[in-house]
């Protein structure tokens, strides 16, 4: 079983319900349980939409490409609308783009312009987005900023981070994190 955190699911569940910020942001020295958190809300939450774990010691999961993809992808399952909308995008045209145009046009677009009102919420979990850093920016952070800035209410974003990275906290300080 999951013990010792099953507070944690319980406020995750309520902001989910009735929370009126778009993030529930969980952050916490490394070895918490702040992955162990998202790994049991991927298993067991059927809310959540869409998920994606950055580990910096794989290439692949730091790539804002990939991870636009991966969301794209998941998403796309997930909403019929949104997979309507990634069948209709120019694909050759899509793969071309600069990486944030790229994550613009297949995560920040669709999720606040070409979506209608979605009935339940799309809650897409992130887990260890510290982990994305380099050269002194967090280009995720950046974009889900933007998304953030422009989101309609059904769309809940579940970050997870170490405290204290400055990368992370400059452009979500609109959204104070949960500290474990």
């Amino acid at each position: 079983g999951f013990v010792g955190r099953q507070w944690v699911v319980a406020e995750i569940d309520q902001w989910i319900a009735t929370g009126t910020s778009p993030l529930f942001w969980l952050a916490g020295e490394p070895g918490v349980g702040k992955s162990a958190i998202s790994a049991y809300l991927v298993e067991h939450s059927e809310l959540i939409s869409a998920h994606h774990f950055f580990l910096f010691n794989k290439a692949n999961t730091l790539d804002l490409r990939e991870v636009a993809k991966s969301l794209a992808y998941q998403l796309s399952c997930y909403i019929p609308a949104y997979a309507e909308y990634i069948d209709e995008l120019d694909k050759q045209r899509l793969f071309d783009l600069d990486e944030k145009s790229f994550f613009d046009e297949l995560v920040i677009l669709p999720l606040t312009r070409k979506l209608e009102k979605q009935s339940i919420p799309i809650v897409i979990l992130l887990d260890g987005l510290d982990e994305a850093s380099a050269n002194g920016r967090n280009a995720v952070a950046e974009y889900l900023a933007i998304l953030l800035g422009s989101a309609d209410e059904w769309l809940k974003i579940i970050l997870t981070s170490r405290s204290r990275e400055h990368e992370i906290s400059r452009p979500l300080s609109k959204f104070p994190p949960r500290l474990m």
